[in-house]
């Protein structure tokens, strides 16, 4: 079982300078799930990039015991589905299940499973770019999923998704929470009917509160 651990320590998270949370404390609590949510704009998925170390914190700890991107210990400890992708990989999906096999030491058939189970539908030929918006979302939720995670980063995960894939993605991230991992779900809407909520965040007014 993974250990509490300080994520952030009295930090203020922004982009170019500009300051959009302060006095941020968060901790790493294995087994339960975080939801956290804020108005359009109020700084969610900077927050993330600060907790993934893709953005420097502009004042601040962001934990030693947290890989840096790039590193391998990045690569297994964190499980990131991002809520938009600017630049998708040249592949096809069978490549991209490929990829992610040989990434993580998992067995083909481990990935494959989880795209099927999902309802992951497309030619073999379809490149990641050519999916559709809900297929996409899917193909991402697998490579966060691919292996049981440290911690495990969502941004509307359930977004576009249909019905069966959002409940074949809740049995996933709840297997991972009892595998021990923490959950960090953005979610604009309630998704307590498809897993277990511990904690609600929210940001407001430039600071970070605890709604439940």
């Amino acid at each position: 079982m993974h250990k509490h651990f300080p994520i952030l320590t009295s930090a203020t998270v922004g982009r170019d300078g500009i300051p959009l949370i302060e006095g941020v404390n968060l901790e790493a609590q294995p087994g339960r799930t975080t939801r956290l949510v804020g108005k359009n704009g109020v700084g969610k998925t900077t927050l993330l990039h600060s907790i993934l170390g893709f953005l420097p914190l502009l004042d601040g700890e962001r934990s030693a015991a947290l890989g840096k991107p790039g590193s391998a210990h990045h690569q297994r400890q964190f499980g990131y589905m991002p809520s938009a992708v600017p630049r998708l990989p040249s592949l096809t999906v069978p490549q991209w299940l490929d990829a992610l096999s040989a990434g993580f030491s998992v067995e083909r058939s481990t990935v494959q499973d989880k795209w099927d189970s999902l309802g992951g539908r497309t030619l073999p030929s379809t490149l990641m770019g050519q999916l559709s918006s809900g297929n996409l979302r899917k193909a991402l939720f697998v490579g966060a999923c691919a292996i049981d995670r440290e911690l495990l980063i969502l941004d509307e995960p359930f977004d576009e998704v249909d019905i069966e894939g959002q409940q074949r993605m809740a049995e996933i991230i709840e297997a991972q929470r009892t595998a021990g991992a923490f959950t960090l779900i953005v979610s604009h809407r309630a998704v307590d009917h498809l897993i277990t909520i511990d904690q609600t965040l929210e940001i407001t007014h430039g600071s970070l509160r605890t709604l439940s």
